[in-house]
């Protein structure tokens, strides 16, 4: 029977079969891995990030600290209902820990925050005015239609049970949103290269 390998111990093998391994590569294939999973159970509830992170040697500190922040970094999103902001404070949690630069990472998360909340304070809104404009169209499309088709009846048609109606919708609401998450990677892609 074949022994099950460990993602570490194949990353090793594959490693040492492109060449010797300088000690502080030897860290990163190790320690990033570590990271990684010690942030995924953070944000699964998990406790012993900042346990995991004092428990590695201050060589190692580095590359566990980066492989969680990348895997914290991912999980912030634009926050719309109450689980995505909880799940984004226990990112901002998570990367209090791990991250040194203390005056850097609140500054990031500061940019992040009004990110969001301007978002979530605009997409009512937007989305309502989008929802109006849309239908509005529709049903001078439908009207018109009427007009050049003397056959035709509209009366009681609801256009926002159309597909047509909610895919127009969902694409103006699409890219609304892209403004917002544009912003937002621009932020996260700071506060992941923040020390």
């Amino acid at each position: 029977m074949s022994q099950m390998k460990s993602a570490f111990e194949r990353a090793m093998e594959r490693a040492e079969a492109l060449g010797a391994l300088t000690p502080e590569e030897k860290l990163k294939i190790e320690f990033q891995p570590r990271g990684e999973a010690a942030a995924a159970g953070h944000m699964n509830g998990k406790a012993g990030l900042a346990s995991s992170l004092e428990a590695c040697g201050p060589d190692a500190r580095p590359h566990f600290a980066a492989g969680a922040s990348r895997v914290l970094v991912s999980s912030i999103t634009l926050g719309l209902t109450e689980i995505d902001q909880e799940r984004n404070a226990r990112a901002f949690e998570g990367l209090r820990v791990v991250k040194s630069d203390k005056k850097a990472l609140e500054r990031a998360v500061a940019l992040i925050d009004n990110i969001q909340s301007m978002y979530r304070q605009a997409y009512g809104p937007t989305v309502e005015h989008a929802r109006q404009e849309t239908r509005q169209r529709m049903e001078q499309g439908l009207q018109e239609a009427a007009r050049t088709n003397p056959g035709l009846s509209t009366s009681g048609t609801d256009v926002e049970s159309m597909p047509e109606f909610q895919g127009r919708l969902a694409q103006a609401v699409m890219q609304f949103t892209s403004q917002y998450q544009g912003a937002l990677e621009e932020q996260k892609a700071n506060l992941e290269a923040t020390a």
